[in-house]
């Protein structure tokens, strides 16, 4: 019932979210298993012009996305903007948590092992973010948006997206590199399970947490919800 659920306000949660999933983002780098799906084009893209940093790769990505996004759907809201000042954000915070990070154990179980830890913060980081009520970062409000737009599941949507990501990475990797830089087989299992971890703890969390902003003007009322199980086949 949800008197018995915790009451948060919902900007605990997308900063918490944010900082997670960078951070998450930045340690796969580092354990050299893959990047993730998400990021692996603007790590690419930052690969070939090392000039423009990871974190303004990000924000050039989701810019973009933001353009499709409105093409499709011709929906354009006013918070779209306060998207656009957390992907600003997000962008500073992941340039500074890749400076962060250090060095990473050599034994490759432990590398596994982080690697795995840092896999699942990214979902739970994004699941925060998406259940926050929040305005959403761009890349997943492409996603979230895309859902509601077709009346299909989040989950499909954001697997569909993540595959897509990898295979344009690895085409940018190989004609401008010619080898698939930054993409590993931790970088593949992702593009495949990424939907579904992130629904999962979406649904963990809005079973515990009453989440209510205290900036409710800026509430997000219209997103798909990740709890959308009723995906159309």
């Amino acid at each position: 019932m949800s008197s018995n659920k915790i009451k948060l306000p919902g900007e605990i949660f997308i900063v918490a979210g944010l900082f997670l999933v960078a951070f998450s983002i930045s340690l796969m780098i580092a354990l050299g298993f893959g990047v993730s799906t998400i990021s692996s084009l603007p790590y690419a893209l930052n690969l070939v012009v090392p000039g423009i940093s990871f974190g303004a790769w990000n924000l050039i990505f989701q810019a973009v996305l933001y353009v499709m996004l409105v093409s499709i759907t011709r929906k354009v809201k006013g918070t779209h903007m306060i998207s656009f000042i957390m992907v600003l954000l997000f962008a500073v915070i992941l340039d500074f948590t890749k400076m962060m990070i250090g060095a990473v154990p050599d034994e490759i179980h432990l590398r596994i092992l982080l690697f795995g830890g840092s896999f699942l913060l990214m979902c739970f980081g994004i699941a925060l973010m998406i259940t926050s009520k929040m305005p959403l970062l761009i890349i997943d409000l492409f996603s979230s948006g895309l859902s509601s737009h077709y009346h299909t599941s989040f989950r499909r949507i954001k697997t569909m997206f993540d595959v897509s990501c990898l295979t344009i990475s690895a085409a940018v990797s190989l004609a401008f590199m010619g080898d698939l830089a930054g993409i590993g087989i931790g970088t593949v299992v992702m593009a495949v399970i990424t939907g579904t971890f992130v629904q999962a703890f979406g649904t963990f969390l809005k079973e515990h947490f009453d989440i209510q902003p205290y900036f409710a003007k800026f509430l997000n009322t219209e997103k798909a919800s990740i709890n959308d199980v009723e995906a159309k086949e």
